[in-house]
């Protein structure tokens, strides 16, 4: 299967998988489906490309941290408010969506690299 073609349904799966288990308050179901779909595009990765593995790898690594952070900001500056959560931490399930978008990036949007 193409990785592009792949990336794209593990998103768009992940992404309604989060939210509809997330704002059902089963964050941690939500988070399982996110991790299992960041870890099957790495794993499909590593048997396709090295190089796109280990840039896909760092992109994991570096969006996780980036994407609390940014949703703490918008928590503290109230312009997003999450229900059955506290009101400093951000589910879980939305900091996975991060890391799957980043993976969108290096595969099906990998033309907005070129520019």
């Amino acid at each position: 299967m193409n990785l592009s073609l792949l990336n794209s349904l593990c998103y768009t799966a992940g992404w309604f998988w989060c939210v509809l288990f997330g704002l059902q308050g089963q964050s941690i179901i939500a988070a399982i489906g996110a991790v299992f779909l960041i870890v099957f595009q790495l794993y499909y990765t590593k048997l396709k490309d090295t190089f796109l593995y280990i840039q896909d790898v760092l992109l994991v690594i570096f969006s996780i941290p980036l994407g609390a952070l940014l949703e703490i900001f918008f928590i503290q500056t109230n312009l997003i408010q999450y229900a059955n959560t506290t009101k400093r931490l951000p589910p879980i399930w939305i900091v996975l969506l991060y890391p799957l978008f980043s993976l969108l990036l290096n595969h099906s949007l990998k033309i907005m690299k070129k520019h």
